[in-house]
C-alpha cells in the first residue's frame, strides 16, 4: 500500500544523504586546494605575481565554484520536489466544502475568543487568525486549480 508520509521521510532521508555527501566533497576539495596553495607558495617561494602561480589558483577557485554551483544546482531541485509533494498532498486533502466550514469555524471561534481578556486566550486568538489566514490560502488554492 502506498503510502505517502514514508515516501516523504525517505525523499527527505535521501536529500539530506546527498547533501552531507556534497557538502564532504565540496569541503574535501576546497581544503585539498588552499593545502596545495600553501605547498606552492612554501616550497618554491613563488611571488603571487607569478603567472603559474595565479593559473593554478584560478583553476582550483574556478573547480570549486563549479561544484558548489553543481551541488546547489542538485540540492534545490530536490528540496523543490519534495516541497511540491507536500504541496499537492495538502491540497489533495479534503474538498472545498469541508474547507470552507472549517473557515467558518475558525471564524466563529475568533469573534467569541475576543470577548475574553486572558493573555493565554488572547495567544490562542493569534493562532487561530493564523490558522484561518492559512485555511483561506488553501481554499483560494483549491479553488484556482480546481482540485
Amino acid at each position: 500500500m502506498y503510502n505517502y508520509s514514508d515516501t516523504q521521510q525517505y525523499k527527505i532521508k535521501h536529500t539530506n544523504v546527498n547533501t552531507r555527501v556534497h557538502l564532504n566533497i565540496y569541503q574535501s576539495l576546497f581544503k585539498f586546494g588552499q593545502y596545495l596553495i600553501k605547498k606552492l607558495n612554501e616550497t618554491y617561494k613563488i611571488e603571487t605575481k607569478n603567472i603559474h602561480l595565479d593559473n593554478v589558483k584560478l583553476h582550483i577557485l574556478l573547480t570549486l565554484i563549479k561544484l558548489r554551483c553543481n551541488f546547489l544546482k542538485h540540492n534545490t531541485k530536490n528540496i523543490q520536489d519534495v516541497n511540491y509533494d507536500r504541496i499537492y498532498f495538502i491540497l489533495s486533502e479534503g474538498n472545498i466544502d469541508s474547507d470552507k466550514r472549517f473557515f467558518e469555524m475558525i471564524d466563529e471561534t475568533i469573534h467569541e475568543i475576543d470577548k475574553f481578556k486572558d493573555p493565554v486566550i488572547i495567544r490562542m486568538g493569534i493562532q487561530f487568525i493564523l490558522a484561518k489566514k492559512y485555511v483561506k490560502d488553501i481554499i483560494n488554492l483549491k479553488e484556482s486549480i480546481k482540485l
